[in-house]
């Protein structure tokens, strides 16, 4: 981390601060994770090329196309390979635990599995909303959720990956409160407790300090399916996948 805080109030006055920052690291490699549209490096304050030899940048997108409109040369793009059935199954077994073991369940969970297409997001979405269901008939709904789209395109899957971990949760309160907290994205928990309490979606509650500790719980839960992310600050993020 760079410990930066930026006190000026122009898009060029933070640029150049954020550039002289990174110029005094020997070596630093900044991530630009998931980017939708071309970014103008010098514009925001980021140093390439020659401007500084010991900053190397790792961009990640869905379109090469991104990338080569901001001038990233074909030979330093690679697309991500689909994992292979093993790589799926190893990924699919770490996320789903030790409950894909189960003599009565590995064959129907590795049918699960391979219905990933070999996504990785998609495996741990779809693992995670299966993980420790021990009834045979929970992993038989899934494969028959994931048969139903045979032949269809990878979107259309991969929305059937995400409804199938919401219709997984635990409870009408915990899938009330997904959706409350995807329609008020960037806040925090705190602001959501008030609003939970205000619509009801938190049932059986007597004290505040109750609704605190059952709201922590829910968010805790969502966030191990990979439905949301908390950020720094206790901010409700979801990944775009599932928004």
């Amino acid at each position: 981390m760079l410990g930066l805080r930026f006190d000026e109030e122009t898009i060029l006055g933070r640029s150049h601060r954020l550039r002289q920052r990174i110029k005094m690291e020997k070596s630093i490699l900044i991530i630009l994770d998931n980017m939708w549209t071309m970014l103008d490096l010098k514009k925001v304050g980021i140093p390439f090329d020659n401007e500084h030899n010991g900053c190397k940048l790792l961009m990640t997108c869905r379109n090469q196309d991104v990338l080569l409109q901001m001038d990233v040369p074909m030979d330093l793009t690679f697309k991500l390979e689909l994992m292979s059935e093993n790589e799926t199954w190893n990924l699919f077994q770490l996320m789903a635990g030790n409950v894909v073991k189960d003599s009565n369940l590995k064959d129907i969970a590795f049918q699960v599995a391979q219905k990933c297409e070999g996504l990785p997001l998609r495996v741990v979405t779809i693992a995670r909303a299966m993980k420790n269901k021990s009834d045979v008939e929970s992993w038989k709904y899934a494969l028959r959720k994931l048969h139903s789209n045979d032949g269809i395109e990878m979107e259309a899957l991969t929305y059937s990956a995400l409804e199938l971990s919401y219709d997984s949760l635990e409870s009408d309160e915990m899938r009330d409160l997904f959706l409350l907290l995807a329609l008020l994205l960037g806040n925090d928990a705190e602001y959501f407790l008030k609003l939970a309490m205000g619509l009801n979606i938190l049932k059986h509650i007597n004290t505040m300090d109750d609704a605190r500790t059952r709201l922590y719980t829910i968010i805790k839960s969502l966030e191990a399916t990979c439905l949301l992310e908390v950020k720094t600050g206790g901010h409700i993020q979801m990944h775009d996948f599932v928004r």
